[in-house]
């Protein structure tokens, strides 16, 4: 290899643009992923619900039937959505996981609920997982909102006077 070869200066742009465009395809491909488990998660939620509520004599609950709800609302809709527009900022790491912690919490309070209304008791604990689910999904809103912006030029010097 000669010098003149190492520095060539079309390499690093045509570097960049792949590696933008197989980013903007990888990243289409995680969102539909994470897309199609928020859809099986759903599906597995509603015949759960259905089989539970066959074998319970009768009694209905309206936690057990729209257990699905927070899974299909706000994991399927919001990653088909980003899908979609590829153009919006995806979300930050801390915030994707207090997202799904915040749909966990939703969807497993509501199967408790459920089951607990079908067995005919009730527990005041029930309302703690609507309050952590609640608590977790603002908790995203906010370090999704606030997350420090990374700098687009790192030779960007800022003067503090």
């Amino acid at each position: 290899m000669t010098l003149s070869t190492l520095q060539n200066k079309d390499l690093p742009e045509e570097n960049t643009a792949f590696s933008e465009t197989a980013l903007a395809e990888n990243s289409l491909q995680k969102d539909l992923r994470i897309s199609g488990n928020y859809l099986l998660l759903t599906v597995f939620c509603i015949i759960f619900g259905a089989v539970y509520e066959h074998f319970s004599f009768g009694v209905h609950s309206f936690y057990m039937r729209y257990a699905f709800l927070p899974l299909l609302l706000l994991g399927v809709v919001p990653c088909h959505f980003l899908a979609l527009h590829p153009t919006l900022p995806a979300p930050v790491l801390n915030a994707r996981r207090a997202w799904r912690a915040g749909i966990a919490a939703l969807c497993i309070g509501s199967l408790y609920t459920g089951a607990l209304e079908i067995y005919g008791t009730a527990s005041r604990f029930s309302c703690v997982y609507l309050i952590a689910g609640i608590f977790w999904l603002v908790t995203a809103l906010l370090l999704q909102l606030f997350h420090a912006k990374p700098c687009m030029n790192p030779h960007t010097i800022v003067n503090d006077e």
